[in-house]
């Protein structure tokens, strides 16, 4: 994005209104000096919502390394492990008890705790926090897992328990059935039904029809057998 344009002022009203009192001021003249300052005051509104929000707060991701002042750097120029009697410079990297630290005074080292005491180097990263950190998730989400698995047993055992409830249930309405049959001296076509019987003599055969039991005595059927003619189901479907 270009600067905004420089304002140029193209006429001098003071001095026409001092040699021309009694002439009003042109209203092209005007119109054109108007129009140079929205000009420019246009491109400044413009540029400014390039590097400024709403809020007034800078624009995300309007600064980056190129705009920063030569004073502010974030690297190092060496990474090593601390040793004393070491002359270190700004900007020095060393690694000491699982840190690392970034040299901000120029010193000869004697032992880090002093150093770090009088302010000589400043701490950038705790290499061992973000393990301690993964570890202590890592076990945490081992224990959601087991607690996960342990709950899913329980489940699963529940649901083998009532499914075998449902079995029970199911042997005994049918065991209950068969005695109300017994009882009742036979099956019943309705509710409504006076007479009990076995299924031989509550199903009868229509024309064209037999019915043979089978297996007497034992697992016994009933054979529904067709001989007649299409106009003997007709007469027995009632067509």
């Amino acid at each position: 994005m270009a600067q905004p344009p420089a304002y140029e002022r193209q006429a001098d009203f003071s001095a026409f209104a001092a040699a021309n009192p009694a002439t009003p001021h042109s209203g092209v003249n005007l119109d054109a000096e108007f129009n140079r300052i929205k000009a420019t005051s246009d491109a400044v509104r413009t540029n400014l919502a390039l590097i400024q929000r709403d809020d007034g707060q800078i624009a995300s991701q309007a600064v980056g390394i190129d705009q920063l002042s030569p004073e502010i750097d974030f690297g190092l120029r060496t990474v090593a492990d601390w040793v004393t009697a070491t002359a270190y410079r700004l900007r020095d990297g060393v690694y000491e008890s699982s840190k690392l630290y970034r040299c901000v005074v120029a010193h000869t080292s004697g032992t880090f705790a002093t150093d770090l005491t009088a302010e000589y180097w400043v701490e950038v990263v705790d290499l061992d926090g973000g393990a301690a950190d993964a570890a202590a998730a890592a076990e945490a989400s081992a224990t959601a897992a087991a607690s996960s698995a342990g709950t899913a047993s329980s489940s699963s055992a529940t649901a083998v328990a009532a499914a075998s409830a449902a079995s029970d249930s199911a042997d005994a309405a049918a065991a209950s059935a068969v005695e109300a049959a017994a009882a009742t001296g036979g099956l019943r076509v309705s509710s409504n039904d006076t007479t009990p019987a076995d299924l031989e003599a509550k199903l009868l055969p229509g024309p064209g029809i037999s019915l043979t039991t089978q297996n007497g005595g034992g697992n016994e059927t009933r054979t529904i057998s067709y001989s007649g003619h299409g106009e003997n189901i007709r007469a027995a479907l009632g067509l």
